[in-house]
């Protein structure tokens, strides 16, 4: 989880350098994870800990404000893909963000196909 929160910590500092400085931009990033089925332990852990690291970046002040998106991807690459597509397209998300190492792959193509940053553990 460690590893996790720096990844989340590194994605909000990159995308917020590349932020044009205005009055406090949104750095929205999307998390796709198992939040249900064999794995939802882990989905539910990481969860946790972004929103760990999202209060306590919302609890400093800095110049952005900051969004995270959670979805179900049940360890399945497939949706994990659709999930990403969807932060991406319908949210406007500055990076994506996935924990299993079956659906890493997935997710960074589409975000790399987007131009987005990708973050995985």
């Amino acid at each position: 989880m460690k590893k996790l929160l720096i990844s989340v910590l590194t994605a909000i500092s990159l995308v917020a350098c590349s932020e044009e400085k205005s009055d406090k931009p949104v750095v929205k990033i999307g998390a796709t994870l198992p939040l249900t089925g064999a794995t939802a332990e882990l989905g539910d852990s990481a969860k946790e800990a972004i929103n760990m690291a999202l209060k306590k970046w919302k609890s400093v002040d800095t110049k952005y404000n900051y969004q995270i998106f959670f979805e179900n991807d049940a360890g399945n690459p497939k949706q994990a893909t659709l999930n990403a597509q969807n932060f991406i397209s319908t949210k406007n998300a500055n990076a994506v963000l996935s924990v299993m190492g079956i659906v890493d792959r997935p997710v960074d193509d589409v975000a790399n196909k987007s131009g987005v940053i990708s973050l995985y553990s």
